[in-house]
């Protein structure tokens, strides 16, 4: 009988897999896929990331600088040493998933929790009893649902992967084409994934698809033929912990509201977690971190989304204003890269 159940084999539940392993206790990851990582995600990793032990070998670029372009204004975000990097996601689980079955930790695949009672998941007809149970299934999170927390904040994400060597990794804010979320264009090796996000409620997912369709097609970007993939993404966070209950990452909706940022927050949250676990007096001192960082970033793009003269004002004065290492800073921290 598993002490801990976890939901999901995404970056969050193998974090807290291999930290609650690592502590002798008996962890189970029911994950409903055949390997870990099958998700629609660009895969971009910043210096947080990587101080979590992520491996140069499954990196596929590495930048030292970000550009963004701000409805034409363009912006070069640079650090001293590199700021973001890519990964194909599916490497990033294998990855995950081979550190934490080392610590000890049991993963099945191809297991669909289908049903939750108070002391056990339903896997087919098995029931899988558990002390512990965490939801680190995603947006549509079936511990969510079971718990009957509300998720009214969703954002669409949508992108083609495709051929060629891209230079730069680049952010496209345009409020028209995406909302107060943007497009991307994050190089691999040979290819990139170039996609967009909006919010439900500004953008529907048919004109985000238009409005991105038409942006490749005026920048030369060759989709045709190629695949689309999309997914919500819940940006509600309604609480992490309920008794011996917990979500984390995407489940929890700790994605972040401004960058769309996940892994890292699916990592931190993973690992918070994992230490409540293990010790009842624990205060989540990183989850309220990144709670204070997701509250500044809602706050900036409601901005973008209800003051447009005020946005394009900024955007004009970006350029100016990341010469000021003090500014510069902060915008580097407030959207993760630093």
């Amino acid at each position: 009988m598993p002490e801990i159940v976890i939901v999901g084999a995404g970056p969050g539940g193998l974090a807290a897999a291999k930290m609650l392993a690592e502590a002798g206790k008996d962890v189970l990851v029911l994950e409903k896929n055949e390997i870990p990582g099958l998700k629609v995600c660009a895969g971009g990793l910043t210096n947080l990331e990587l101080s979590y032990g992520i491996p140069k070998s499954i990196l596929e670029r590495q930048f030292n600088r970000v550009l963004l372009n701000l409805e034409g204004t363009e912006v070069s975000l640079k650090d001293s040493g590199k700021i973001m990097c890519t990964v194909r996601r599916t490497n990033l689980g294998k990855f995950q998933a081979k550190q934490a079955q080392k610590a000890g930790a049991e993963i099945r695949y191809n297991a669909k929790v289908t049903e939750i009672s108070k002391n056990f998941v339903k896997v087919g007809k098995e029931k899988i009893p558990f002390k512990f149970l965490i939801g680190a299934d995603g947006s549509a999170s079936i511990v969510r649902e079971y718990l009957g927390l509300k998720s009214n904040k969703w954002a669409i994400c949508m992108e083609y992967e495709v051929k060629g060597r891209f230079k730069d990794l680049e952010f496209i804010f345009n409020r028209k084409l995406f909302g107060s979320l943007f497009a991307w264009i994050f190089p691999y090796k040979n290819s990139a994934m170039i996609g967009a996000g909006c919010y439900s409620n500004e953008i529907s997912a048919a004109e985000i698809r238009t409005n991105l369709d038409e942006w490749c097609a005026e920048k030369g970007y060759k989709i045709k033929g190629k695949k689309l993939i999309a997914a919500p993404l819940n940006m509600s966070y309604e609480g992490f912990k309920f008794k011996n209950v917990f979500l984390v990452g995407d489940a929890a909706g700790f994605i972040m509201d401004l960058t769309g940022k996940g892994i890292g927050p699916a990592i931190i949250s993973g690992e918070e977690v994992a230490r409540g676990i293990l010790s009842s007096k624990y205060d989540f001192t990183q989850i309220e971190e990144l709670l204070k960082i997701k509250a500044a970033q809602e706050k900036t793009r409601k901005i973008i989304a209800t003051r447009p003269y005020l946005t394009k004002l900024c955007y004009l004065l970006m350029p100016a204003l990341i010469r000021i290492p003090h500014i510069n800073h902060k915008i580097l921290s407030m959207v993760g890269l630093q």
